[in-house]
């Protein structure tokens, strides 16, 4: 059944590029990993010299509006002077609009872009001030975004959130994720310990928040008046890096946020465990940021974003109900989720010092 909705998917697809993008003679596909009801092929128009390629993004019923947020967000970057070469070229179909479908279906093209997806630890510090630079250059290019229905805001999620749900839900995990252990153990020995990891980041989260305090900052503080859209998913398997060029793919996952929570989310656990490499890229940042500003000090709430990355580690529970269903993915996220916890929770004034003196150091000059 897989099979022929994928099957079907693509005809579809093929006829879509014909009907709406003008794209005519033969045309090859290659599947793609698609991510939930989003499916994606690799398409080579063969031709007449070196042949086209590019990426077809179909949104299924459910994802709707990720599509168009998407295909808006790659239309508004073309438009911005420092942001074209840092995002896939949306395709527009003959009629001018950068996506096409219905109800039933969206389909979203972009050129294919050269790059690879290149594992944290191979980065040089080189590359990741390269990618921090990238990051801030696109933050400035959204911030005056506001035609783009974007409904997830980390303000929102933050007011919605009960602590004492996520809480009494990470307990009802604990004898599941037990049981589990117990029959599957042998080279699981880095997961027994993830719900206390989470609980004790939830505890952190809170202390924490009392002090930032994470609350004030950024949800009641008029959070709406500092989000804009952001990435949400700035990790290696959305960057395509070739040679000194950074290009940022797979966006219809961006939310309202304050850009620097994005920063923080993408460092994670790196200024405990890699700090040459963090601080390369927050130099970049902070020194884009500070240049695009015309040399003066941005206000970034760094305690608030810190703060509210640490609860949404803590709440994260996907990883763990994939593992227990019993998807090797999920087994892959969830030691990553618990390594990172670990680290935070460990260095926890190493991290703070490192963005306390970054600041203090950006701020200076």
């Amino acid at each position: 059944m897989a099979d022929e909705q994928e099957a079907e998917a693509l005809r579809e697809g093929l006829n879509t590029l014909e009907s709406d993008y003008g794209m005519s003679g033969p045309l090859d596909a290659q599947a793609l990993v698609s991510a939930g009801r989003v499916r994606s092929w690799r398409i080579t128009r063969r031709g007449s010299g070196s042949p086209d390629a590019y990426h077809l993004k179909v949104f299924t019923p459910g994802d709707l509006d990720r599509g168009r947020r998407e295909s808006a967000i790659l239309a508004h970057l073309a438009k911005q002077a420092s942001c074209p070469a840092l995002v896939p070229e949306v395709v527009h179909t003959a009629q001018g609009i950068p996506f096409s479908g219905s109800e039933a279906g969206l389909y979203v093209v972009t050129r294919w872009c050269p790059g690879r997806q290149v594992p944290w630890d191979e980065l040089s510090t080189r590359d990741w001030r390269a990618i921090g630079r990238t990051l801030a250059v696109l933050h400035g290019g959204l911030r005056d975004l506001v035609h783009v229905e974007i409904r997830e805001s980390l303000a929102g999620r933050l007011r919605e959130r009960s602590l004492a749900d996520e809480r009494r839900q990470i307990l009802e995990l604990q004898p599941r994720m037990a049981a589990r252990l117990a029959r599957d153990g042998e080279g699981f020995a880095g997961l027994f310990d993830l719900c206390d990891l989470r609980l004790a980041a939830l505890d952190r989260a809170v202390e924490f928040g009392r002090s930032a305090p994470v609350v004030d900052s950024l949800a009641a503080r008029s959070m709406e008046e500092i989000e804009q859209p952001i990435h949400n998913d700035f990790n290696m398997y959305n960057l395509l890096i070739d040679e000194s060029d950074v290009v940022v793919v797979d966006w219809e996952r961006s939310i309202l946020a304050p850009p620097f929570y994005e920063v923080v989310r993408c460092l994670q656990h790196m200024p405990v465990v890699s700090p040459d490499e963090a601080s390369a890229f927050l130099r970049g940042y902070l020194g884009a940021r500070r240049a695009e500003s015309g040399g003066g000090a941005e206000p970034m709430d760094w305690r608030g974003c810190l703060g509210a990355q640490l609860e949404d580690l803590a709440c994260k529970s996907w990883p763990s109900e994939a593992l227990l269903a019993g998807d090797d993915w999920g087994r892959e996220h969830s030691e990553g989720q618990a390594e990172i916890l670990r680290a935070l929770l460990s260095g926890w004034s190493e991290c703070e010092r490192f963005y306390r003196e970054h600041f203090e150091a950006s701020s200076n000059g």
